[in-house]
């Protein structure tokens, strides 16, 4: 049929499966992964049948090289400082309990340890302009997500040497 690229959206070892057949049925076509695979140890299992062109959707803070000084790049420069220090390389895993855990400190530290579970919510559905290593925060849309589609990047897994380059700016944009 010729298709001009396959959405992979499984993970973890069905994921391995998908990339393994592709691999063996001699296919080299795009590939587009779900960010549930974003983890280094993960990928690097997959090192000798990894298409040539792997593609995931991405939180922002993979590709640094994106992000120009200011807050969002302190939050990256604080979050790999933290994980190098320990001798960790930060992955999909490590982000998504980031950027909550700080905010929910925040409001601790605006409302007290004390506070009601209801004063803790207001402030966090008022809280906007927080920067994260993923974006500008806003909770304000009632939404509770904080970040929206236009901070999501696509990114490119280069097996080779195991790193990730951003292909699209913030909200998809080439």
């Amino acid at each position: 049929t010729h298709p001009d690229a396959i959405v992979a959206w499984s993970t973890g070892t069905p994921f391995g499966t998908l990339l393994r057949g592709i691999s063996d049925a001699g296919i080299d076509i795009p590939v587009l992964g779900g960010n549930g695979n974003l983890t280094y140890p993960q990928l690097a299992q997959y090192k000798s049948f990894t298409p040539k062109q792997m593609y995931f959707p991405s939180p922002r803070f993979f590709a640094r090289e994106q992000v120009h000084p200011g807050p969002i790049r302190t939050a990256q420069d604080l979050f790999f400082k933290s994980f190098g220090a320990i001798g960790v390389k930060p992955d999909v895993a490590h982000s998504f309990s980031w950027d909550p855990a700080l905010i929910v400190v925040e409001a601790l530290q605006h409302v007290g340890t004390d506070a009601s579970p209801e004063a803790i919510r207001a402030y966090l559905e008022g809280l906007h302009g927080w920067a994260g290593i993923n974006g500008l925060y806003d909770f304000r849309d009632g939404s509770q997500r904080g970040l929206a589609e236009n901070t999501a990047i696509v990114i490119r897994w280069h097996g080779a040497d195991a790193t990730f380059e951003g292909v699209t700016k913030a909200g998809g944009a080439p």
